[in-house]
Order: C-alpha cells, then sequence, then structure tokens
C-alpha cells in the first residue's frame, strides 16, 4: 500500500488534483508541465485510474440489466444499435487513441507557444482523465436509459468540448473569437477523426462479417 501511494501520491495529491482539474484546470496544466508537480497526483497514474474506472463504469452500463444489453429499441436502428456495442467493444482502445490525436492537434495549433509534442500530450491527457470522470457520470443514465445513448453522448461530447476549449483559452492565454475557434478545432477535430475512424473499421467488420456468413 505505502509503495503504491508513493508511486501514484493518491493519498493527498489525487483529490487536490480532481479539484484543482475542475476549478482552475489551465492553472493545473501548467504547474505540471512547468515541474510543480509535489501537490499532484502522478499524471500518468491519474490517467490510468480514470480510464480504469471509465471502462468498469462503461462495461457496468452495457452488460446484462442495463436497456444496453437487450434488443434495439425502436428510437434506434438495428445498424446504429451494432455500432454502440462495437463502440462498448473496443472502449479502452478509442480512449488511449484519442490522447495522441488530440496531442497531435493542440501542437499542430498552437505551435508557437513552444510547448513540444511530449507536453501536449501531458496536457491533453489530465484532460482527458478529467474528461473520463464527467463520463462515468453518464455511466447510469447509459445503462437505464440506453434507448437515449446517441442523446446522452451527445452531451457530453458538447461538456467535452467546452471543456478543452476552456482549458486551451486559459493555458495558452488566447483572447477573441479567433481564440475560441483555435480552441474548438482541437476537441471537435479529434471527435470527428476518432468517430470518422470507429465508423470506418466498423463498417469494414460489418461488411466482412456479413458477406462470409
Amino acid at each position: 500500500r505505502e509503495v503504491w501511494l508513493k508511486f501514484t501520491n493518491t493519498e493527498d495529491g489525487l483529490p487536490h488534483l480532481l479539484r484543482e482539474l475542475f476549478r482552475h484546470p489551465a492553472r493545473v496544466c501548467r504547474h505540471m508541465l512547468e515541474g510543480k508537480r509535489k501537490r499532484y497526483s502522478n499524471p500518468l497514474s491519474f490517467v490510468l485510474l480514470t480510464a480504469g474506472l471509465s471502462s468498469a463504469l462503461n462495461y457496468w452500463a452495457c452488460t446484462r440489466g442495463g436497456t444496453l444489453a437487450a434488443e434495439a429499441p425502436a428510437t434506434i436502428d438495428a445498424y446504429q444499435w451494432q455500432f454502440i456495442g462495437f463502440m462498448n467493444q473496443w472502449f479502452n482502445v478509442i480512449l488511449f487513441c484519442s490522447i495522441p490525436v488530440n496531442a497531435l492537434l493542440s501542437y499542430w495549433l498552437y505551435k508557437r507557444h513552444g510547448y513540444n509534442y511530449a507536453e501536449h500530450l501531458m496536457l491533453n491527457g489530465l484532460l482527458r482523465g478529467a474528461s473520463l470522470l464527467l463520463f462515468c457520470a453518464f455511466t447510469p443514465l447509459l445503462r437505464w436509459y440506453g434507448d437515449l445513448w446517441f442523446t446522452w453522448i451527445g452531451i457530453y461530447f458538447v461538456l467535452w468540448i467546452g471543456y478543452f476549449t476552456f482549458t486551451y483559452m486559459g493555458f495558452f492565454r488566447t483572447r477573441g473569437v479567433s481564440g475560441i475557434v483555435r480552441a474548438l478545432l482541437g476537441p471537435v477535430l479529434t471527435i470527428l477523426l476518432v468517430n470518422s475512424a470507429m465508423w470506418l473499421l466498423f463498417g469494414i467488420f460489418h461488411f466482412r462479417f456479413f458477406t462470409s456468413s
């Protein structure tokens, strides 16, 4: 237990990190990149913990007893229902692929600010960890009201985009319409790219399955 706490700094650092990520996310990320990490949990441990928790809750939301485990409701067609199952099956892969994609986009958008790709990776990893905690709050809705899956995920994406946009603007100290547009592009393009890739992969697997059967 002592080794675990020393590695993760979860006893005191994690509560402080969680509180500050939702109160002053830009300041926390700046502290992390400047090496002022003593008061916070290890960033890698934080991402792994939130990823594990969200994966477990996502599994709970989609297994027997939840509406996603039942047949497709009238509000969602069979193809979309299969895509939802595909997304849930590859949840961890989607999660870990989205972080480097997000980091690459923010590196491209804010290249003039002088941060390297590894620093953008840490920045986006921290923000992704915070957004995963937000996702955890949606899992009861996904379990009990799975017929509104696209609605809940849509609301989650809006909140995720808003959180990233707000933090980017604070972290990179950008203002005005151009600052908002640039900050929006990172999370929006990440969602579009990752989801387009998942739709493409699902289409390929779906086509191969039905042509081979």
